[in-house]
């Protein structure tokens, strides 16, 4: 009996370290997304008299959750969690945890999945989603949006967290160097420019059109884009 304990615990470690962020798999293209390989966090307040409820998101792209140090069990989510939604009551310095989630979890052992959607009215983007616990009949699902970043640090936003759904997005720059995404014969590659790193307005061109020589063009404004840069090769 201890043998077979023993060897499905083995089992179990081998298949959760069998998914590799460093070798993700996007349609016949292979790359590595293994900046994601970190423990991300997002929290918020909600007031609520006369306490205020402290709300907790954590979640790694790549593999479950380690356990938090000095917390109760019950307080926190299964070792088998991606991602975990705590929410603690604060009254008159007391706290007390009044939910605990685990919206992303290795269901059987189970892996999330990367995938490439193009949303409605968007160019095509790169997805990781995961299922949850089932709570009250309804099954939690989570789905994140890797955008590219170009900055070195990765940002996670929480987008939204409705009734059995809750939606993150992640600005990773690796993105920007590793996904290629094809479309109608051609291999492009979005870069989402912040405001603050766009060139700067062309200054007003002041000559005379006698003061002009023959090599002056017209500044040309077919590079102007709309929150995106597109580039790509003809394959």
């Amino acid at each position: 009996m201890f043998k077979s304990a023993y060897f499905l615990f083995l089992l179990g470690a081998i298949q959760i370290s069998a998914f590799d962020c460093s070798k993700v798999q996007l349609g016949d293209k292979t790359i590595d997304l293994s900046t994601l390989n970190n423990e991300f966090s997002v929290k918020h307040n909600e007031t609520v008299p006369p306490t205020i409820n402290n709300y907790l998101y954590r979640v790694n792209m790549c593999k479950p959750l380690t356990a938090p140090e000095a917390v109760p069990k019950e307080d926190s989510c299964g070792a088998n969690s991606w991602g975990c939604k705590v929410v603690t009551n604060y009254k008159s310095n007391a706290a007390r945890v009044i939910e605990v989630l685990s919206f992303a979890e290795g269901e059987n052992n189970g892996y999330p999945e990367f995938s490439v959607v193009q949303p409605e009215g968007k160019p095509k983007g790169v997805f990781w989603e995961m299922t949850g616990q089932t709570i009250n009949e309804i099954k939690w699902k989570t789905k994140i949006e890797v955008l590219c970043h170009t900055e070195e640090a990765i940002k996670i936003e929480l987008v939204s967290a409705n009734q059995g759904e809750i939606n993150f997005k992640v600005h990773n720059k690796a993105i920007c160097e590793q996904v290629l995404v094809f479309n109608n014969g051609y291999l492009y590659l979005f870069l989402n420019i912040p405001e603050d790193k766009k060139p700067e307005d062309k200054k007003p061109d002041d000559k005379k059109p006698e003061d002009k020589k023959p090599d002056d063009k017209k500044p040309d404004d077919s590079n102007k884009q709309l929150g995106f840069f597109s580039f790509f090769f003809y394959l």
